[in-house]
């Protein structure tokens, strides 16, 4: 992978979305009886802890399950598709218990539960190109894990992909088995979706979370969290109203008439300190008015 590249059209359909970024270097994925009861331990922490995302009857009414199937309403996607994040927790609410695989996944996924956010992870090393996120064309080769037969993206489609077809559809729904993670996997890149402000802040707290996870175990340092926003937008909040004058007429002469008597004031005193140092009588013109006309018009013009 060379770079991650959001698309003009996702930003278009999600404004206010943040995309979380993590590269993880150089570990070793494979699954070991030595932490299989560590990690089967932080799971069920993870479980515990999802509760608090969990707590409305019916399950539907949690705002981050009701957050994230109106995001999902948003494009056109396979019928039943929906966040990685309400399969997770439907999962934990029903009683599940989350039996350990692979040491990253494993991370990941009790991340995951415990902050409430979407979270997924590709084998660095597999991704053809860029990593971009953005509406599918259509037709982007897709095989899920076990799949014999493509089964491609839909026009309109949110997915990750690259020059290899999609890497994951429906945004965060379901990942391809040509970049999934997998024992031999040493290098990967971390990435969380959040659509609305609050899940960002979680996002932002979970990332974190991860890296130190991930440094804990296996004794490898993570990249920074790259955080990516919609520029566009914010240069349109910056800009807003600039149209309007900055002051009005009548507030710019009075904020320039105060400005100029400070320094007519301050040359007067300086004047007579010069006088009374060298008992020569100076004259000066009084500034103020034509130097206060001048910078009024300038400043309207």
């Amino acid at each position: 992978m060379k770079k991650v590249i959001i698309d003009p059209g996702f930003w278009e359909l999600f404004p206010e979305a943040q995309i979380n970024i993590m590269t993880i270097k150089g570990f070793d994925n494979h699954d070991t009886p030595e932490t299989h009861q560590q990690r089967a331990d932080l799971l069920a922490q993870a479980v515990k802890e999802s509760a608090k995302f969990t707590a409305a009857d019916p399950f539907r009414d949690n705002p981050v399950i009701a957050q994230w199937r109106d995001a999902y309403s948003q494009f056109k996607k396979r019928k039943g598709a929906r966040a990685s994040i309400e399969a997770l927790l439907k999962r934990a609410n029903q009683g599940h218990v989350f039996e350990p695989t692979i040491p990253l996944v494993d991370l990941y996924n009790s991340v995951s539960l415990s902050y409430g956010v979407p979270v997924g992870i590709e084998d660095l090393d597999k991704i053809e190109g860029d990593l971009h996120l953005g509406l599918a064309k259509g037709g982007e080769g897709f095989f899920p894990l076990g799949a014999e037969e493509d089964d491609p993206a839909r026009e309109g489609e949110v997915i990750y992909y690259d020059n290899g077809g999609a890497v994951c559809r429906s945004l965060n729904w379901r990942e391809a088995e040509r970049t999934m993670l997998t024992e031999a996997t040493t290098n990967g890149v971390a990435v969380m979706e959040s659509v609305n402000a609050e899940q960002a802040v979680r996002a932002t707290e979970a990332m974190a979370e991860l890296s130190k996870l991930v440094a804990d175990f296996f004794k490898v340092t993570p990249s920074e969290q790259f955080i990516l926003i919609n520029i566009s937008r914010k240069s349109r909040d910056f800009s807003h109203g600039m149209d309007r004058p900055l002051l009005s007429p009548f507030m710019g002469l009075f904020v320039c008439f105060c400005i100029f008597l400070v320094i007519d004031i301050f040359l007067d005193n300086f004047f007579a300190h010069i006088a009374q140092c060298t008992h020569i009588v100076t004259r000066r013109p009084k500034m103020t008015a034509p130097i206060l006309a001048t910078s009024y018009f300038w400043m309207i013009l």
